[in-house]
């Protein structure tokens, strides 16, 4: 039996289909107005967090800069008050303090205490300008363990006196024989006004060198205050040259006939040491602030010793900065880093959102 339609059914089932089309497009328009708006709304937080950042770091970044320039009652910065306190600490201590040079490289601290703590009551007492076995072996660990570059037979120290005048007292244990090794003791921080008329200077030594040897060598012409062998703080290589200092002027004049005589089949130059005119209105030459502790002499090295350092370029920045600088940059790279790494991340999260 044939089905039959009422009129305009066709009709009717065409526009119901056309309006399901048209509600299900409503309705998906609808959901992506919605996400747009939302993504939208995220870059819009985002973009006002960045700014908020921004506006954070700059007033750190003033209010650490302005930390610096922060004036004390007495008209000075903070960096420079705890430069100077620091300073005026340091200028204490050292005036307490004793050099002591040409140890055996054995030497212990305990051995140290036993010899200097007749002379007066020690604070401390520090080991330095040993050079290790290895380049990458720091020089703490090669003190520990004994492991020392050949090139250098004798290691340096700075004992700390809880007064002047014990410091004063050890001094009179200069020359003292440790292990063969005649040792050099004077004060760690000592005038410019140096009596370089019992001095003599002598070049073109061998590079590897003892102090000993010029002990040897020299001592015939008379008792030896001091020998110093100028030598490269990282490798302990001579520089090929050195101070020799007597006790009296008299063995000076004798020292002189050793000029031109050969050490190792080197031809050595003796001559006179000579102070630097230019640095009598100075009124101290620290020891502490040297590089390296075997360059402590108050001689002039001559002129023909010198000509290699002439095309030398200075080094215009300092070589320490101040504590409350080096914070303040520290802190202030730190935060850029983090920075950097905020916005990279968040750009991440935004190529996330719009791939989907």
């Amino acid at each position: 039996m044939a089905q039959v339609f009422k009129c305009g059914s066709i009709a009717n089932i065409i526009n119901a289909n056309k309006s399901e089309d048209k509600t299900l497009k409503a309705s998906k328009d609808k959901k992506k107005k919605k996400s747009m708006k939302k993504f939208n709304e995220i870059i819009e937080e985002n973009n006002n967090k960045l700014i908020e950042i921004n506006k954070i770091e700059a007033k750190d970044e003033e209010s650490v800069e302005s930390e610096d320039e922060f004036e004390t009652k007495s008209g000075e910065t903070k960096k420079q008050k705890v430069l100077r306190e620091r300073d005026e600490r340091n200028e204490e201590k050292n005036e307490r303090t004793v050099f002591v040079g040409n140890l055996p490289q054995n030497i212990t601290i305990k051995y140290l205490k036993k010899l200097f703590k007749s002379c007066g009551e020690i604070q401390s007492i520090r080991l330095r300008g040993a050079v290790p076995e290895e380049q990458k072996m720091s020089k703490k660990v090669a003190v520990i363990t004994k492991s020392f570059n050949s090139s250098k037979d004798n290691i340096n120290a700075y004992v700390v006196y809880k007064s002047t005048d014990d410091m004063l007292k050890a001094i009179k244990l200069n020359g003292t024989e440790i292990d063969g090794h005649h040792i050099r003791v004077d004060k760690a921080v000592k005038d410019v006004s140096h009596d370089s008329s019992r001095s003599i200077f002598v070049g073109n030594l061998p590079f590897i060198v003892k102090e000993e040897e010029l002990y040897q060598l020299f001592g015939e012409f008379g008792d030896i205050e001091a020998v110093r062998v100028i030598r490269d703080s990282k490798t302990g290589v001579g520089k090929g040259f050195g101070f020799i200092s007597f006790k009296s002027k008299d063995s000076v004049i004798l020292a002189l006939e050793k000029n031109e005589f050969k050490l190792n089949g080197r031809e050595l130059r003796v001559i006179r040491a000579k102070n630097e005119s230019s640095n009598k209105n100075k009124p101290k030459k620290e020891r502490l602030k040297r590089k390296s502790n075997e360059d402590n002499s108050e001689e002039t090295v001559p002129q023909k010793e010198r000509q290699f350092k002439k095309n030398k370029k200075l080094n215009s920045k300092p070589e320490f900065e101040g504590i409350v600088a080096k914070k303040a940059k520290q802190k202030i790279k730190k935060k850029k880093e983090m920075k950097s790494i905020d916005i990279k991340r968040k750009q991440k999260k935004l190529s996330q959102i719009f791939s989907k």
